[in-house]
């Protein structure tokens, strides 16, 4: 009879693992599929840059998306949906237009959208590349 348990329960497991091996081709070949769609990227209201050097908060012009109910549900709504304070890059954006809050002063710039395989670089209008501060 013990020797019918574990029996069952391997031929259960086995069976399984065709369906998970099954499960994670179709959602590789999804993701294989879905390449050539990028996304869009957003940065939000007040995030932290290395500009110049120094580190900034970014704010940027277009209107802040809503997070998803799952975001929503985990971390609470978000205080700047639907305020136009976002730097939004969607997959044709070629050009963003953003506040730079640098110890010197506020100031307005726009930043290259450079894209390379499944990258997205910011340049300065001095050429220097962005990066987040950590």
């Amino acid at each position: 009879m013990k020797h019918a348990v574990i029996a069952l329960v391997v031929a259960f497991g086995l069976s399984g693992c065709d369906a998970a091996k099954e499960l994670g081709s179709a959602v590789s070949k999804t993701m294989d599929d879905n390449k050539s769609h990028q996304m869009t990227l957003v940065i939000p209201s007040g995030y932290k840059m290395i500009v110049g050097g120094q580190q900034a908060k970014v704010y940027g012009a277009e209107e802040c998306p809503p997070a998803s109910d799952f975001v929503k549900f985990l971390f609470g709504p978000d205080p700047d949906e639907g305020v136009k304070s976002c730097v939004v890059i969607a997959p044709d954006t070629k050009t963003v237009t953003v506040t730079v809050g640098l110890p010197s002063g506020a100031s307005k710039e726009t930043w290259a959208v450079e894209r390379k395989d499944d990258r997205v670089m910011l340049r300065r209008a001095d050429g220097s590349l962005l990066a987040a501060s950590e």
